[in-house]
């Protein structure tokens, strides 16, 4: 059996406030769209609470048009762990106004 679509994509982030994780948003995006057609997709982060759940959030909130705080609360309701760092919330905040602004 062939597979057309990437089985991994890894993602090299540091869980720091400081660090920029919005470098990862669309890739990680694309990918997660791309393979739901097919399968399932696990998004993991060494500990499943900082970087994966903001790539998550990410994808919620340009795929389902959700804003911030909707997509965080839903993926709280489903993984209670989740807490991405102070930086992460506010580039993700960043990107909420991005998207709102109808230039993605």
């Amino acid at each position: 059996m062939t597979y057309l679509f990437p089985f991994f994509l890894g993602l090299p982030a540091h869980d720091k406030e400081g660090y920029d994780i919005t470098i990862h948003f669309e890739k990680g995006i694309e990918f997660i769209e791309r393979n739901r057609k097919y399968t399932s997709v696990l998004v993991h982060c060494f500990a499943g609470v900082s970087r994966s759940a903001s790539i998550c959030i990410a994808y919620m909130m340009k795929k389902l048009g959700w804003n911030l705080e909707k997509a965080l609360w839903h993926l709280k309701k489903c993984r209670r762990l989740i807490n991405p760092n102070v930086g992460f919330i506010r580039k993700l905040t960043e990107y909420e106004k991005y998207l709102q602004s109808g230039l993605s």
